[in-house]
Order: C-alpha cells, then sequence, then structure tokens
C-alpha cells in the first residue's frame, strides 16, 4: 500500500503506512525475516524519495 501511495505522491500517508507495516512486520516475524526485510527495504524507498536520506541510513 506505501508503494501505491508514493507513486500517487501522498508521501505523508505512505510513510506512515511503511512505518507501521514495518513495526508490525518486527514484532510478529522478528529480524531478519524476508518479510520484516522486504519493509524495511520499501520503508528506506519511501525515505529516500521524501530527501530523508539521515532517517533511511539509520534503518536496520
Amino acid at each position: 500500500l506505501a508503494s501505491v501511495l508514493r507513486y500517487q505522491k501522498r508521501c505523508d500517508e505512505a510513510e506512515k503506512r511503511s512505518q507501521r507495516a514495518l513495526e508490525g512486520r518486527e514484532k510478529e516475524l522478528g529480524m531478519p525475516h524476508s518479510s520484516t526485510l522486504t519493509s524495511v527495504h520499501n520503508r528506506t524507498v519511501v525515505l529516500v524519495h521524501q530527501g530523508k536520506y539521515k532517517e533511511a541510513e539509520n534503518l536496520d
């Protein structure tokens, strides 16, 4: 969903959704589950698209 919102230029919503998805997957699946890592990637893409490079670098 965050990717769709990003393509629709709804970046604030995309950021919130990507954060929520990442938090949920970390809680339920943990790291380094592949689905959690996909959420990290998706969140990074959203942040980079917004120019939030430092925040994107700090994701782990």
